[in-house]
């Protein structure tokens, strides 16, 4: 019996919820004023495309400590508040993959019909 199989990595790679900012950086700790903690996030891969909301509320990532009110006592950054997915993106890093199944699966079907001939 000759078939493919072939186990890619799923599209679909997780998500974070939180405050996202330009360095691909969530952020997912609120402290008791909205603002978020800096030291809880998650960091987005480079490997995959992120999806961010083209228009969504704003928030903001305290730079520093916050003190016991919630406050914070170093600035703060904004960013964009949301759930953010990770998507592997682009389908031309599976390009190669592609072909050695379509390989693969000619390859295989050029055999069986060799074999019906001689048979």
């Amino acid at each position: 019996m000759c078939f493919s199989l072939i186990s890619l990595t799923a599209f679909s790679q997780g998500s974070a919820t939180g405050c996202l900012l330009p360095n691909n950086i969530v952020y997912t700790s609120k402290g008791i004023l909205g603002t978020y903690y800096n030291n809880v996030f998650t960091g987005l891969s480079t490997n995959y495309c992120s999806w961010t909301p083209v228009t969504g509320p704003t928030c903001l990532v305290c730079n520093g400590g916050l003190n016991v009110f919630g406050v914070c006592l170093s600035g703060t950054t904004s960013g964009v508040e949301g759930t953010f997915t990770m998507v592997a993106c682009p389908l031309d890093d599976y390009a190669g993959v592609f072909a050695l199944i379509a390989a693969g699966t000619g390859a295989c079907y050029l055999y069986r019909k060799k074999m019906y001939v001689m048979a």
